[in-house]
């Protein structure tokens, strides 16, 4: 019986897996008819965009999932939303100024990494275009890693699925308003970049209403409140990066130069925005810092 139960939640979990596999081939199909450039373009930048979620959004959410499938076997629902709380805020904490820092970087990011023999100036500007529009998904697509999986604690596989269909279809519909209506000629691989961000935008909207009808409000858990402090000494670092990147011409540096300023930028930003965040009294910073302490102490 055991078994019978895990393959009927199984099964809509793999139909999930595999709507999403079907946005990806309709992106590659769409950004092929546009020319050659655009496939690597997108890929390039997507990329670079899966490093800090892979860093952030899917650690935090495999720590979330195994605290809150003990809650859900024991019930004990308050425990559950906080948990998921405290995993968002933490999200929130690390992917939106990652995000900023993309943006405000991502020419010299973009050149630094994948600039060489046949991959040019120009093709380091599209995929850098691309990043930024990306970047903007960046905080939904951690916080979808993290309330996807505790619809599965909650025994819950259908909900995703149905979620994961609806943008799909949104995704689809917005793709093809920004390539073929909305964006310039030359520019319409970017309409894919902006219809992915606002798609994970939508999915994790309606992830968190379906979750707040069957837990409740977060309201009272801080989480905007968190996300907005969050925002504000993002906003305070990625002025400074773009002041400091200026002051030192970034931009027109290379090679091993350029590899050196800009991880004298992102230092600098990292340390702004901590300082910033603290200022702000941002306590997930503060547990971010205080992680490997004694505990005694």
């Amino acid at each position: 019986p055991e078994l019978v139960h895990i393959a009927c939640l199984i099964g809509p979990a793999l139909v999930g897996v595999g709507v999403t596999q079907f946005t990806v081939v309709i992106n590659t199909i769409l950004a092929s008819t546009l020319g050659d450039g655009p496939i690597s373009w997108l890929s390039f930048a997507f990329r670079i965009i899966y490093l800090p979620i892979g860093l952030f959004g899917v650690a935090v959410g495999i720590v979330n999932l195994r605290e809150v499938s003990a809650y859900a076997a024991e019930e004990n629902w308050s425990e559950l939303k906080e948990t998921v709380a405290n995993s968002v805020k933490m999200v929130a904490c690390l992917s939106i100024p990652s995000s900023f820092g993309l943006i405000v970087l991502a020419g010299p990011i973009v050149g630094t990494v994948f600039e060489r023999g046949l991959f040019r100036a120009f093709d380091t500007h599209q995929t850098a275009a691309a990043l930024m529009l990306y970047a903007i998904g960046l905080t939904s697509y951690s916080c979808v890693k993290i309330y996807v999986p505790t619809f599965y604690a909650l025994n819950d596989t259908r909900s995703p699925v149905r979620v994961s269909i609806i943008t799909a279809v949104i995704h689809l519909l917005t793709n093809l308003l920004l390539v073929f209506v909305l964006f310039p000629e030359g520019y319409e691989f970017l309409g894919l970049a902006l219809a992915t961000s606002f798609s994970l935008l939508v999915h994790q909207t309606l992830l968190v209403r379906r979750l707040t009808g069957k837990l409740g409000s977060f309201r009272d858990l801080g989480v905007g409140r968190v996300v907005r402090k969050a925002v504000l000494a993002s906003l305070i670092m990625a002025a400074c990066v773009y002041m400091l990147s200026c002051w030192l011409s970034l931009w027109e540096r290379e090679g091993v130069e350029r590899m050196l300023v800009l991880g004298l930028c992102i230092g600098v930003g990292g340390i702004v925005y901590l300082l910033a965040a603290l200022a702000l009294r941002l306590e997930e910073v503060r547990i971010l810092l205080s992680v490997g302490e004694d505990p005694a102490k």
